[in-house]
């Protein structure tokens, strides 16, 4: 692909004249300009990247924070959540005690 720049004169006027080459320059000047393999937008191609040291250790960091953050909140969770589990059981159990024992009489409140 090319880009074509040309080069503007300015009216007398203070206005912008039309579009018109300068004389001592060439009417165009072209530039390549190579889109066949697009760069990311830090400005470095993706195999570039996977052999950057660096994003290779900035990657490591960052996942190691989300684990240990993960585990962070798990663990308090984990033990809240078996505390409920156990205080149901012993709700439900306690329950069935006394609805045997009512059955049979003996249930006093």
């Amino acid at each position: 692909m090319q880009v074509i720049l040309s080069k503007a004169r300015k009216k007398s006027d203070g206005g912008m004249a039309r579009v018109d080459p300068l004389p001592d320059m060439p009417k165009t000047k072209a530039i390549d300009v190579d889109n066949s393999s697009p760069a990311s937008p830090a400005g470095l191609r993706p195999s570039a990247v996977l052999r950057c040291r660096l994003c290779w250790e900035i990657a490591l960091i960052v996942t190691f924070c989300i684990v240990v953050i993960e585990a962070v909140i798990l663990i308090p969770s984990y033990v809240n959540y078996e505390r409920d589990l156990l205080k149901r059981l012993e709700d439900v159990g306690l329950a069935a005690v006394q609805a045997g024992l009512a059955q049979r009489g003996t249930w006093r409140n």
